[in-house]
């Protein structure tokens, strides 16, 4: 009886060791899936980290450059009255103002200057010829003659003030052909 005790299976042992392999496989199942819930609760957490960061970089992006965008308008503003003032102070329109742009104060002035001296080689031709022509009046009403395009008067009589305009040789002249001065 020994030997039918070798040869065959206790039926106690077999059920025992086939419940202890069930048993590990499940415990592994149970252990990845506990690893496997543990790491994605972690990625998720991290996930939402990284979207925060991410959504908190943008608003401050944004906030900078809404900061950046309006220091450059205020920039612009301040050198466009900057121009303003420049053209006003050489005798120009507000709208002539639109012509002088630039990125800089420096850049603003240059072309001012440009400008300046357009108008200086356009102005002093024409101041001269008004002051040719002041002279030509004055001349015609020392000698009591009408101006072109103007009236006569009956007398050599003048004012002090338009006297007083004339240069001396002018003046020579009134008086030399009968002229008076009327004060």
């Amino acid at each position: 009886m020994a030997d039918d005790d070798k040869g065959q299976p206790v039926v106690g042992d077999t059920q025992t060791e086939q419940p202890a392999v069930d048993t590990s496989e499940e415990l592994k199942k149970q252990i990845a899936a506990e690893i496997e819930a543990k790491y994605k609760k972690e990625l998720s957490s991290r996930d939402q980290s990284i979207t925060k960061l991410q959504k908190d970089l943008s608003l401050k992006q944004s906030e900078e450059e809404r900061i950046k965008q309006a220091q450059d308008n205020e920039r612009k503003e301040l050198l466009s009255d900057y121009a303003k003032i420049a053209i006003q102070g050489l005798g120009l329109t507000d709208e002539m103002s639109e012509l002088v742009t630039g990125n800089s104060k420096d850049e603003i002035i240059s072309r001012l200057e440009a400008i300046k001296n357009v108008k200086a080689q356009i102005e002093k031709p024409l101041l001269d010829k008004i002051k040719q022509l002041e002279d030509l009046v004055k001349i015609k009403q020392a000698e009591g003659a009408a101006p072109e395009g103007g009236q006569g008067s009956n007398a050599k009589i003048i004012k002090r003030a338009a006297f007083d305009g004339m240069s001396g040789d002018q003046k020579m002249s009134f008086f030399k052909n009968g002229g008076k001065v009327e004060d």
